[in-house]
């Protein structure tokens, strides 16, 4: 059976309808759902993020470095035993008389027995100016046979002693002694810059992957919107299509537009997938898959209302004083300057001064080799010289020391440089959002007011389908840039936070003081 005209456009109205008509999904769990501000999403992403955790770790590995640069200067405890027997042969010549003719000679060959045990022990380390120190003392057992006449056995021996060795030209001067020290501090100090900048650079992630999902909300809010205005449409041309003051063209034309929209709303819905799996991945400890089917819901506003942003030269200022990554390189300027002292102390030739004071005992039992006086003592000094000829190392040494630190200069100031432009540009960008803002605010309101009087005039007859649609795309294209506008705005009020490294401090986060050897923070460090 063939159908008229308008029960065809009836029918295709209605599974049109149909079809468009969003399926209702499983109402997500209560625990499924999560509302969360935009400071709350930084605050887990301090919390759970992975790269903060690694760089979390290299300031402990740096602590850990720094502790065992301290090493150089531990005493160090040493001791020995020695155990020594030797039997030396000694020959003799033994005459005896004989009546009937001469004495007759035999040769007698014997051992001598010495025997010693050597005990000795002490302690030694490194000065703070450059030098090292050694105290030890030492008890030697001795027994001897055969024994002649008068000598002692066994004889007890003990000696104490005290010696300095003290650099006077290379080698002298605490720092030189100390820049291994002074080099793994700054590597800490470096590595917790590093920390705060990593921090910093999340922050602002999650912030702009936070507008993303913001947006991405407010413009399904949109596109659902229109759908429901399309169905509106529809639902009004057809009925008077029915009763004959509207063309099928018509109809068609609003069904047309009403599957753009709906097309419009499911790339919207996969939008905010999208920017949701985007923030989940930087806030969220995933220690289940199932986090993954979280819902978020942003429950911070976009805030239109205008700023003074500063000028350029004052967050220039706070920049420079701020950022993490100069106050880094201002640690790498001390450990290249610290290089220059040790390469210069390194082309001077090696005078040392050496001295000691020995006292020392002797006896025939345990109890008086102790007994120690000021008749039996050894003290000497003494100086030494060394001077390398050519000395081709330490020279090139010293010239490669000199030209890392105007490398690390030229590096530091093209850094600041870097980070003007970034300031100049972070304060331009945010006038010229508010303005923008302003602008396109103001356009989306008359649009919308024009589309919103076309459909009344359409209602009367006064008005096509075709400048209903015109003015439904003026709006939505309008609507569209102001979105954008805010998101941009948003996006540029963080971006100068960033660049002039306070971002952390505008969301309540204040940056990590810096961390001193003793603070056992840490598992790596845990008793």
């Amino acid at each position: 059976m063939m159908l008229g005209p308008v029960c065809q456009v009836s029918v295709v109205s209605v599974m049109m309808m149909l079809v468009l008509e969003p399926v209702p999904a499983s109402e997500p769990s209560a625990a499924q759902i999560m509302p969360l501000t935009l400071e709350q999403c930084i605050h887990l992403a301090e919390r759970n993020s992975l790269p903060l955790r690694i760089e979390e770790v290299n300031v402990q590995i740096a602590k850990a470095q720094l502790g065992g640069s301290q090493g150089k200067f531990d005493t160090v405890a040493f001791a020995s035993y020695n155990y020594n027997k030797s039997i030396r042969p000694t020959a003799s010549r033994l005459s005896t008389g004989n009546l009937f003719g001469p004495p007759s000679t035999t040769t007698v060959i014997t051992g001598i027995l010495d025997e010693s045990h050597t005990v000795s022990g002490g302690f030694r380390g490194s000065l703070i100016g450059g030098g090292s120190y050694q105290a030890d003392a030492n008890w030697v057992k001795s027994d001897r046979a055969p024994v002649t006449f008068g000598q002692l056995n066994p004889e007890y021996s003990t000696n104490i002693g005290l010696s300095v060795t003290q650099p006077l030209l290379k080698g002298f001067g605490s720092t030189v002694s100390k820049a291994d020290i002074i080099r793994a501090d700054n590597a800490m100090q470096a590595s917790a810059e590093n920390l705060a900048a990593t921090r910093e650079a999340r922050a602002e992630e999650v912030v702009i992957a936070y507008w993303n999902h913001y947006f991405a909300n407010r413009n399904l809010g949109t596109r659902d919107f229109l759908v429901e205005q399309g169905n509106r449409l529809v639902a009004i041309n057809q009925k008077k299509l029915d009763v004959g003051e509207m063309r099928r063209i018509d109809v068609v034309e609003a069904e047309s537009t009403l599957a753009t929209r709906t097309q419009e709303r499911i790339s919207a819905v996969n939008e905010i997938g999208r920017t949701a799996d985007a923030l989940k991945r930087l806030i969220l400890p995933f220690e289940s898959r199932d986090e993954w089917e979280v819902e978020i819901v942003p429950l911070t506003e976009a805030d239109e209302t205008p700023i003074e942003p500063p000028t350029w030269r004052r967050a220039a200022r706070v920049a420079l004083e701020r950022r993490h990554e100069l106050r880094r390189k201002r640690h790498q300027l001390d450990s290249d300057d610290v290089g220059i002292l040790v390469a210069e102390n390194a082309e001077l030739p090696q005078l040392d001064l050496e001295a000691s004071l020995r006292f020392n005992q002797l006896a025939g039992s345990k109890g008086k080799a102790l007994n120690f006086d000021s008749d039996f003592y050894t003290i000497g000094a003494g100086v030494s010289l060394e001077v390398p000829l050519g000395n081709r190392t330490a020279r090139y040494d010293l010239a490669a020391a000199r030209l890392t630190k105007i490398r690390s200069l030229l590096e530091y100031k093209d850094l600041e440089n870097t980070i003007i432009q970034e300031v100049r540009d972070a304060v331009r960008d945010v006038d010229n959002r508010q303005e923008q803002i302003v602008s396109a605010s103001e356009a989306a309101r008359l649009a919308k007011e024009r589309w919103v009087a076309e459909q009344k005039r359409q209602e009367v007859g006064y008005s096509t389908t075709f400048q209903v649609r015109d003015a439904e795309a003026a709006w939505q294209e309008a609507e569209d840039a102001y979105l954008r506008a805010l998101f941009d705005y948003q996006v540029a009020l963080a971006a100068l936070h960033a660049a002039q490294g306070t971002l952390l401090e505008e969301y309540g986060l204040l940056p990590a003081p810096a961390p001193k050897l003793e603070d056992r923070a840490g598992i790596l460090f845990d008793s």
